[in-house]
């Protein structure tokens, strides 16, 4: 059986009150800078933060665009297998998309290090959050 790994644009995490999404790519950050109204105050990081009201909507808007996002209970969720694959190629986009932002916004470029430890944060507070009761 052949199986294509597929590398998402957005991490997607439903916290209960609010939906975050992390750009993983240039592309997806892209999109969302041209076609998302965004408050300064809405930003975490490099991800966008928004209300429940208004996740679907902006999801749907991101896969009718093409870009794949991936949920808190997808396979990318989990910790590295030692293995350069779907993780490792994520953390690569990420940082990749970090350090565009940085360059437009004049902000710091962070290491891959902060990197890698932002989104293992987002995946823990989206594990968290199903543990609790919230589905994303």
């Amino acid at each position: 059986m052949n199986t294509q790994t597929v590398t998402p644009d957005v991490l997607v995490s439903n916290e209960g009150t609010v939906f975050v999404f992390c750009p993983l790519t240039p592309r997806a950050k892209q999109w969302i800078d041209e076609n998302v109204s965004t408050e300064q105050w809405q930003w975490f990081g490099h991800a966008l933060v928004v209300e429940q009201r208004y996740a679907w909507g902006l999801g749907q808007g991101m896969k009718d665009a093409g870009l794949q996002l991936a949920y808190g209970n997808s396979p990318i969720a989990t910790e590295p297998k030692g293995e350069r694959d779907t993780w490792e190629y994520a953390i690569d986009r990420a940082c990749a998309a970090q350090a565009e932002v940085a360059a437009k916004q004049g902000l710091r470029k962070r290491s891959r290090e902060e990197v890698e430890q932002f989104v293992l944060t987002v995946l823990m507070l989206a594990e968290g959050s199903k543990r609790n009761g919230h589905e994303n």
